[in-house]
């Protein structure tokens, strides 16, 4: 409910209240709009039906006209738009969070936090993206593509940058700042992951060795 609809609406509720304003006098939007607020609030129908001095079936008849009021049509650019939202703020929450994570006034603890929150973040704007068929669900073929065509020490790069984040994470106990059980488990996820990509990188290799043996004096 847009605020001035809403400040109009709780003048209105307060003079009815006050005995200033007679429920009969008000038009039937004004009522309505005022239904839609005191239901935002909690009111039950028998406590609004009493304030407007009117039976139960009114306010049911209000509160059906206030649905089809405020309902939404599937429309496509619709979704695109809550999307482009979506991702706005996921933007900004990350770079917040990343800004914090680079302030060296914070300890240790506080900065590998904020790093996690802010790969969180965007771990779950994939996942909401991922319901919504924004992206697919079983990404492992597009990794792979995009990864072939990177440079060949990506991987290890990447799996560095990771491993160096979550030493961050995990030196945060010694500070006497504790994970949260759900943190814990999601750095062990990570950690079992990563052994597996850091064992799946090995093998890799040593197969790339066994077909070009140059590659091992690289």
């Amino acid at each position: 409910m847009p605020e001035s609809k809403s400040q109009n609406s709780l003048t209105i509720i307060s003079e009815i209240k006050a005995g200033t304003l007679h429920p009969k006098d008000i038009d039937l939007e004004s009522r309505q709009n005022c239904v839609e607020l005191l239901c935002l609030k909690g009111l039950s129908m028998q406590d609004i039906a009493d304030l407007f001095q009117c039976s139960e079936k009114t306010i049911q008849r209000d509160k059906a006209a206030i649905r089809r009021r405020n309902e939404i049509h599937p429309n496509p650019e619709f979704i695109s738009q809550q999307v482009g939202q979506l991702l706005i703020h996921a933007e900004h929450s990350t770079n917040q969070l990343r800004k914090f994570s680079q302030d060296r006034t914070a300890s240790v603890a506080e900065r590998s936090n904020a790093e996690y929150l802010s790969w969180l973040v965007q771990d779950q704007a994939c996942k909401r993206l991922q319901s919504i068929g924004y992206l697919p669900k079983v990404a492992n073929q597009h990794i792979h593509q995009v990864m072939h065509h990177q440079r060949p020490d990506i991987e290890d790069t990447l799996l560095g940058e990771i491993m160096e984040i979550t030493a961050q994470i995990e030196a945060s106990e010694e500070e006497g700042i504790h994970l949260t059980e759900e943190q814990k488990k999601k750095l062990d996820e990570y950690k079992y992951t990563m052994k597996q990509i850091h064992e799946t990188s090995k093998i890799k290799k040593q197969l790339k060795t066994l077909v070009d043996p140059q590659q091992d004096n690289g």
